[in-house]
């Protein structure tokens, strides 16, 4: 069976609107776990060696070029993982538990709220970033599994929460 993948795309002059009328906002972080996994699992979806002391990235995206991009924006700080639906998501939180999963808020298989319930399931512990292209801020800050928000286009805030993060998972 072959995988499909459908992309979406949003008019520069749409994404820049709602950039302006529903900015990013970085709220306060639940960590409440010891940070790095040292020498749990045996692989991984990224290019970074398993079990080297840095804290683990999830990266749920069903985008591969969203995927990449963020494996190469958190690749120096991280352990990173992806997944690109929500078994996918499970089996890789079961199999390499993450301390941050940056989760899409569209999804197949279940949407990004769905994900970030099954990963609290998982470990209640885990900081769950939700992050889209579309203004879904509110709900996800109404959300109880969902730690913070970013807008998807703006990679910038993106680099600095998880450079944040990052940091806060080495001091820990």
């Amino acid at each position: 069976m072959k995988a499909c993948t459908m992309t979406t795309r949003v008019p520069i002059a749409a994404a820049k609107i709602t950039a302006i009328t529903a900015p990013p906002k970085v709220t306060g972080l639940r960590i409440t776990r010891p940070s790095c996994h040292r020498g749990r699992g045996t692989g991984q979806t990224g290019g970074v060696p398993d079990g080297d002391g840095r804290p683990r990235l999830l990266i749920i995206d069903d985008g591969p070029d969203m995927v990449r991009l963020l494996e190469t924006v958190a690749a120096a700080n991280w352990e990173v993982h992806s997944a690109g639906n929500l078994d996918d998501a499970v089996a890789a939180a079961t199999a390499h538990p993450p301390d941050v999963a940056v989760v899409d808020f569209m999804l197949p298989g279940g949407g990004g709220f769905s994900v970030a319930r099954h990963l609290k399931e998982l470990d209640a512990g885990v900081v769950v970033v939700m992050f889209s292209a579309a203004p879904v801020g509110h709900q996800a800050q109404d959300s109880p599994d969902v730690d913070d928000f970013v807008m998807k286009g703006d990679i910038r805030v993106i680099r600095r929460l998880l450079d944040d993060l990052a940091a806060r998972f080495r001091t820990e």
